[in-house]
């Protein structure tokens, strides 16, 4: 009975997205009726013996089981029987979207990646995708408002917080970090100063001066060079302790109570896309960008005060143009560039399906083979890549929109702190070394007030990353009986990052080596 499983020649893939042409031979009423029977006999034999036989009761969400189910072969029996007694085409729907919401209609998804292979399983689909859904819908309605910054400052305070609460390694490099950061703004300041005496000595032509300063300038290039050296040396080997630290915890949470298990099977609706990216990418990317705009924060206060000094102390005017400057530009790139965090949140996840699509062909690899399904895959994996170019195009779109008022903006500070000092100059109430130390000073201030003109499509990227982590880090905690009984009794609400009491702990050394391990010390 196993040889009449395999048609008498084989199957051809039509061009269509959602049509495959079967070519099979006629034959007699009487053998037809016999080949359908015994179709039908095995397959309910296989049907009967499988453990898929029970999925109807629970969520079967897992990818594999649409190249390995009985039941799937069987209903793609029946289809390939159905066209050939026909002599018609056999529409079979191919679900193409990976983690988004399924089809209306059942489909057989021989060679996608959700199995549909009856009613309860389509609805609980529908369940899984709807998490997704309404965290992107989420996403896309909410634009740079106070209420979103406000929302995603107590996530990103959830998320790091406990990794300095618990890591006395990570403590100590933040504090060297910070010592750094306010000896690398001293290198600025001093070096703005020894390049005013240096064209002022220039501008007069006195010579011993001029040499006198070249000493000075020397000298702190020997002490200032090491500083900023070091200053990003530190800045980078935090960042990766902080990744260690986090991406070890992340890993600990996902593997307490099979939480794995329940995410990717979509228990109690919990479903979400790509937790590996979530765990390598998202993590690192948020360890990372986290140290910079924190760096970027503390360095701008520092430079805003000292500098915003200097040059009211130069022109108050001059001071008053560029508060009204940074506003101006602050305010035109916020709206220019309202669109690039959903952009950037939609750009990760599609990319991450197209990865994924790759990898679970290359899994799955001899099942495709077998069925010779390499067109119709083909055709899924490039509908992925299509929705990523797509994206990718319109991104792309937002980004030179509004890199045409970025770059003139960043063009024009050239010239602006000379055109409003020089009349000044001209009538010899300042010298020539007072406006160089005014543009640089200008210079300083602009950008610590631009800070969201300079920084925003990392700020969005950052915040579609945060968006996704955290996400990721509530379906853990919702997955997790312990964690979610510890989330709802606590009064510190920032538990998203924190093991339940009786959680099992990998004690290790916490060193401030780059290479120490990390104390993974539950919380309770």
């Amino acid at each position: 009975m196993g040889v009449l499983l395999l048609p008498q020649k084989r199957q051809s893939y039509s061009l269509t997205r959602s049509r495959r042409t079967t070519t099979r031979p006629s034959s007699t009423g009487g053998s037809r009726r016999l080949r359908s029977v015994l179709l039908l006999l095995v397959g309910l034999s296989l049907f009967c013996s499988s453990p898929y036989s029970n999925s109807s009761s629970s969520n079967n969400n897992n990818n594999a089981a649409a190249f390995s189910s009985p039941r799937i072969m069987l209903q793609t029996a029946a289809a390939i029987r159905i066209g050939s007694t026909s002599n018609t085409n056999a529409n079979i729907n191919i679900n193409t979207n990976i983690n988004t919401a399924p089809p209306k209609k059942k489909s057989i998804a021989l060679f996608s990646k959700v199995d549909n292979d009856n009613d309860n399983n389509d609805n609980n689909n529908d369940n899984n995708s709807s998490a997704l859904q309404q965290s992107q819908q989420s996403l896309q309605s909410q634009q740079l408002d106070w209420k979103k910054i406000s929302q995603q400052s107590k996530l990103f305070w959830n998320m790091a917080y406990p990794y300095f609460e618990e890591s006395k390694a990570g403590r100590w490099l933040f504090a060297g970090m910070i010592g750094l950061t306010l000896c690398n703004s001293g290198v600025s300041v001093g070096f703005s100063y020894i390049g005013k005496d240096f064209w002022n000595a220039l501008s007069s032509k006195n010579t011993v001066e001029f040499y006198n300063v070249l000493g000075k300038y020397l000298g702190a290039l020997i002490v200032g060079a090491p500083v900023v050296t070091l200053y990003k040396y530190q800045r980078e080997r935090l960042a990766v302790h902080w990744r260690e630290w986090m991406t070890d915890r992340t890993l600990q949470l996902y593997e307490e109570n099979r939480v794995y298990y329940a995410i990717e099977r979509g228990v109690d609706g919990i479903a979400l896309d790509n937790p590996d990216q979530r765990i390598c990418e998202d993590v690192q990317s948020f360890t990372s960008f986290s140290l910079q705009l924190f760096l970027t924060i503390i360095s701008t206060i520092i430079d805003l005060v000292s500098f915003s000094l200097i040059l009211y102390s130069i022109y108050p005017q001059l001071f008053i143009a560029i508060v009204a400057y940074a506003s101006f530009g602050t305010i035109t790139t916020t709206w220019l560039g309202k669109d690039l965090v959903r952009l950037n949140y939609d750009q990760l996840t599609k990319e991450a399906n197209f990865r994924f699509s790759l990898v679970r062909w290359r899994e799955n690899a001899e099942s495709i083979a077998f069925y010779g399904g390499e067109d119709l895959e083909g055709r899924v994996v490039g509908d992925l890549l299509q929705s990523v170019i797509g994206n990718s195009r319109e991104l792309i779109a937002t980004q030179r929109n509004l890199e045409f008022f970025t770059n003139g903006y960043r063009f024009l500070i050239q010239l602006l702190p000379v055109t409003v000092v020089a009349p000044r100059y001209f009538a010899g109430a300042i010298e020539l070394g007072v406006i160089s130390q005014s543009v640089g000073a200008f210079n300083h201030i602009l950008n610590d007030l631009s800070i969201i003109v300079n920084q925003f499509e990392q700020l969005s990227r950052f915040s579609a990353g945060i968006d996704r982590l955290s996400v990721f880090l509530e379906a853990m905690q919702e997955a997790d009986p312990d964690r979610k009984l510890l989330a709802k009794d606590s009064k510190d609400k920032s538990t998203l990052m924190k093991l339940a009491a009786n959680a099992t702990t990998t004690n290790t050394n916490d060193s401030d080596s780059d290479d120490g391990k990390l104390v993974n010390a539950g919380a309770s």
